[in-house]
């Protein structure tokens, strides 16, 4: 209420000005719907957003507009008690420098009458005194709104009707912001065949609109029984869906139910199933990871639906025949990559996907390293992490193009940022491609494969046994007992290595179990830079081996801290309560199911009898500086990366360097696990 006022008084003493930038449309959509989820679904609420076929590149002060917009969509929230929230984007008019926009916020709630919509937009005015007793506010949030429309050449309005809901609408110019370049991949084949089901009319023809701009012929249905009918029909006809698009709950059916059935029909192509929802709105465990290839939180917005397209279709193109998923482009051995990643767990796993595809990798773990390596000129490519301390990836990339050496050398970023403002800047300092994290195998062998076309070995591709050993469906069966983690998505990052995903898993409950009490601190200590640096890794961590919903509330306290970093953050309003929850029942479970590595070790006897003896004269000679010892490795190699799978990756890199004061104590380490067995 106090913000209000000075708001209020700002703008009357001519005080507030805009401050017009360059910005993305769907960032501030995303932003006020990320703002008012929690207590739209509270009440079940459907959440739709329409901007089709308007320019989401925009310069205007997007703050004012997300202010004005947010302040709708609350008044929303707060006045309906069910049926829909829309926000929907038109565009009136333009010419060769501005677009007039219209945005409306449409809600199904207790309406208006034509005497309270006239007292909407006054200063300290609410519909009438029981609205003010029976839901609260000053009545000042409309004026204030008012008033920003008038400061950016707009206006504001409401059309209602009571008992029927309300439209609020704004309207104002914006001019031509940057257009986004070299993200306009053709996610699709021509004539890809899509089935959208809901059971609400609105949110069904909004997504069907959304997937025809994207060149796909979309069929619609309202229940998963005519669904069925349908892919029963088309595929009969040679004409299958190869794409599935299901809301959760609906009568009947709910969209897990409809997707089981569907797996049961003998149909000639199974199409992939995405599932769209409120992002608490559904249970995702086991059964929803097998099913569903990708998940989808309401309200879907076009650059969301871009991105999980091109996840699911491996190379940006949708088959009709998924490729199978451990298989990866071969490359010429020997060409050298300089990987720049900040977080081990995301090191390990990149490493060594990079070395498997036959590159020599170069680590760098901060922009300020990654400028001192790139500047021998020794590298063929850069994947360069975003978000790192000391110097970030864009800082990095700029300071990289300044290097005569380092001038047509391909950097590709990598990010768990999915918006398209995020990409458009990695393009704009000099990178020239994007790899969203969790990194997927294939799409990264593809990228790859794009930027050192000399490199790629022909047809020949690498792929991993899908097959387990009966030790690996050991551990793989207490994987699957830890609670709300989507196993396919964790084993998906490490191409199907069952022991690795088991070290990942109590590297993260041991690494990141902290986290958030860690954020509590730092946002309390006003450091709110390094929360939202530590928010974004938990994020990306999270999603990498299978916690999805750890990682949207990671995601959730990111974009909250993001908002607000100029100002002091109370931690509970970012989220960090319920992420800690999250976090704890994560972590805990990781133990309860997994236990620690030596017990794994010594009940699994994956060990020679005289392992620990050979250990120990591997060790000796290291300390020796004896060149036998890289042969005593080699032996001993495959019994280290069964057992510890946690110091292998490194002990490896540090004999193939003969780095031996590294490989001994490395060494020593193992020997001090061994010895707690």
């Amino acid at each position: 209420m106090i913000n209000d006022i000075l708001d209020f008084s700002k703008i009357e003493a001519g005080r507030m000005t805009l401050d017009p930038t360059d910005f993305q449309l769907e960032r501030v959509v995303s932003n006020v719907f990320a703002l008012i989820a929690d207590k739209a679904e509270e009440k079940g609420l459907e959440m739709i957003a329409e901007i089709n076929n308007v320019p989401t590149a925009l310069y205007g002060d997007s703050v004012r507009l997300g202010q004005i917009l947010l302040n709708f969509a609350s008044n929303a929230v707060k006045f309906t008690e069910k049926g829909s929230i829309i926000l929907r984007v038109i565009m009136t008019r333009q010419d060769a420098e501005r677009r007039w926009l219209r945005f409306e916020v449409k809600d199904t709630g207790i309406g208006l009458t034509v005497d309270q919509q006239s007292k909407l937009f006054a200063a300290f005015q609410q519909a009438d005194a029981s609205t003010t007793r029976t839901y609260g506010g000053t009545g000042l949030g409309l004026a204030i709104c008012r008033k920003f429309a008038e400061l950016m050449g707009g206006r504001v309005g409401v059309s209602s009707e009571y008992g029927k809901g309300s439209t609020f609408w704004f309207e104002a110019p914006f001019g031509e912001g940057k257009e986004l370049t070299g993200l306009g991949a053709q996610l699709l084949q021509p004539r890809t065949r899509i089935l959208v089901i809901d059971d609400m009319e609105d949110a069904r023809e909004t997504l069907a609109d959304m997937l025809r701009a994207l060149g796909a012929r979309v069929s619609t249905a309202t229940s998963g029984a005519d669904a069925l009918e349908l892919a029963a029909q088309a595929d009969a006809m040679g004409d299958s869906y190869q794409m599935i698009f299901t809301d959760w709950q609906m009568p009947e059916f709910t969209g897990t139910e409809t997707c089981e059935r569907l797996r049961q029909l003998p149909l000639r192509i199974q199409p992939v199933c995405i599932l769209v929802s409120g992002s608490s709105g559904c249970p995702r465990d086991e059964k929803e990871s097998q099913l569903f290839s990708a998940f989808i939180p309401k309200p879907v917005l076009p650059t969301m639906l871009a991105d999980t397209i091109a996840r699911v279709s491996g190379e940006n193109r949708m088959a009709v025949v998924p490729e199978k998923k451990n298989e990866l482009l071969a490359f010429v051995p020997g060409h050298h990559l300089l990987l720049v990643e900040d977080n081990l767990m995301n090191q390990e796993v990149a490493m060594e996907l990079l070395k498997d595809m036959g590159f020599l990798v170069d680590l760098a773990e901060d922009g300020e390293q990654a400028i001192a390596l790139a500047a021998t000129g020794n590298h063929d490519l850069i994947l360069m992490d975003i978000q790192m301390p000391k110097m970030d990836g864009l800082e990095a990339t700029r300071h990289i193009r300044d290097i005569d050496v380092c001038k047509k050398i391909p950097i590709i970023a990598m990010t768990a940022n999915a918006f398209a403002e995020d990409r458009a800047a990695a393009l704009s300092v000099g990178m020239d491609d994007y790899v969203p994290k969790p990194v997927d195998p294939q799409q990264l062998s593809q990228v790859l494969a794009k930027w050192l076309p000399a490199a790629v070995k022909g047809d020949v591709t690498i792929h991993r046994d899908e097959s387990f050993s009966l030790r690996e469906i050991d551990i793989l069966t207490k994987i699957k007992a830890i609670k709300n983690l989507r196993v396919e998505d964790g084993l998906r990052s490490v191409r199907n290595n069952v022991e690795k995903l088991n070290h990942l898993l109590r590297s993260f409950a041991e690494d990141h179990g902290g986290d958030a009490a860690s954020l509590r601190s730092e946002l309390k200590a006003k450091q709110n830079v390094d929360a939202k640096r530590r928010a974004h890794t938990l994020k990306g961590v999270s999603g990498m081996i299978g916690f999805g919903r750890l990682s949207e509330l990671a995601e959730k306290t990111e974009r909250w801290i993001g908002q607000n970093l100029d100002v002091e953050i109370n931690p509970e309003a970012a989220g960090v309560g319920d992420l800690d929850e999250e976090l704890s029942k994560v972590c805990n479970a990781i133990r309860l199911a997994l236990g620690r590595m030596v017990d794994l070790v010594k009940n699994n006897s994956v060990l020679p009898d005289d392992f620990q003896d050979r250990l120990i004269l591997l060790q000796k000679q290291l300390v020796a500086d004896d060149l036998d010892a890289e042969e005593s490795y080699f032996e001993l190699a495959s019994s280290i990366e069964r057992a510890f799978p946690d110091k292998a990756s490194a002990l490896k890199r540090a004999i193939e360097e003969f780095d031996f004061v590294q490989a001994a104590e490395i060494v020593n380490a193992v020997l001090e696990d061994c010895s707690k067995g």
